[in-house]
């Protein structure tokens, strides 16, 4: 199961990019696949990993459905507290961008 994990972290960045470069059509197909790997990981930590960062991943194409559809995948309670964080953070940032870092340095 562990090659599921991997395949889910490397949707999930891919589909980053792809929210970058404005392919918001693109990202949802790979965060859809991304998300069909993730419900499929066995160890927690990997499991966490993968589903904060396809709900990050959501937020960011203002899919907050969807990602709040990933954090509920989670069968611990540091996945739940880390997913939504990671939703909230960013909405709040979406809602107000002079709360995001700036991530150029």
């Amino acid at each position: 199961m562990r090659n599921v994990g991997y395949k889910a972290s490397a949707l999930s960045a891919i589909a980053a990019v792809y929210i970058k470069f404005n392919q918001p059509e693109d990202a949802t197909k790979l965060l859809s696949q991304a998300f069909e790997f993730a419900a499929n990981i066995g160890g927690t930590d990997q499991k966490t990993k993968a589903l904060v960062s396809i709900a990050q991943a959501q937020a960011n194409l203002k899919n907050l459905g969807q990602a709040l559809t990933v954090t509920k995948e989670c069968s611990t309670d540091p996945c739940h507290v880390e997913s939504l964080a990671a939703v909230l953070t960013v909405y709040a940032e979406q809602q107000h961008p002079e709360l995001k870092e700036d991530q150029e340095n």
